[in-house]
């Protein structure tokens, strides 16, 4: 990945034997170290303070599950996310699946990756295989990749924005 502002997403939707098959993949680099990265992602009250599209968020650490209420072009999604995190010294991966709401059977995965000392690169995928669409068609393709463009964004500047916050006056819980 060479431009490191960019955000690059893709969403895709095809209909194969009766049953439409989705997938989402978005990444993009952060210039903030991984450990600061790995700390902030799980913090998921943040989620709505980085995007106006997420509208309620609670997680549940005994179950590892995440409540998500999203909203894009009027419309509302609701689900919940089967968490699974696993922290690596290269690399840290929250595996998921959404167990119940709009997009049940929904998986996929983020990826911090160290890309260098103040580098991360951040990574999304998701995939979908159903009888019916999630989303109306409205919110397919074009409109999937422009809002998903626009929560990655916002995500990556509001954890940039902590970071340069916290390298003011470092908290004795987070190492360098």
């Amino acid at each position: 990945m060479t431009d490191e502002r960019a955000v690059l997403v893709s969403a895709k939707t095809k209909k194969v034997d009766e049953k439409y098959q989705m997938s989402v993949i978005a990444a993009g680099m952060a210039s903030v170290p991984l450990a600061f990265v790995w700390q902030q992602v799980q913090d998921f009250e943040a989620l709505k303070k980085a995007s106006d599209r997420v509208e309620e968020v609670s997680y549940s650490k005994k179950e590892q599950e995440l409540y998500l209420h999203l909203s894009a072009l009027d419309y509302h999604a609701r689900m919940t996310l089967k968490l699974d995190f696993k922290e690596e010294e290269q690399g840290n991966l929250i595996s998921w699946k959404v167990i119940r709401g709009h997009f049940v059977g929904m998986k996929g995965h983020v990826l911090l990756k160290r890309y260098a000392l103040k580098k991360t690169e951040m990574s999304l995928e998701a995939e979908h295989s159903s009888t019916e669409l999630p989303l109306p068609k409205i919110l397919l393709g074009f409109g999937l990749e422009v809002v998903t463009k626009a929560v990655a964004k916002s995500l990556r500047s509001y954890i940039e924005d902590q970071y340069k916050s916290w390298s003011r006056t470092p908290p004795s819980s987070v190492q360098r």
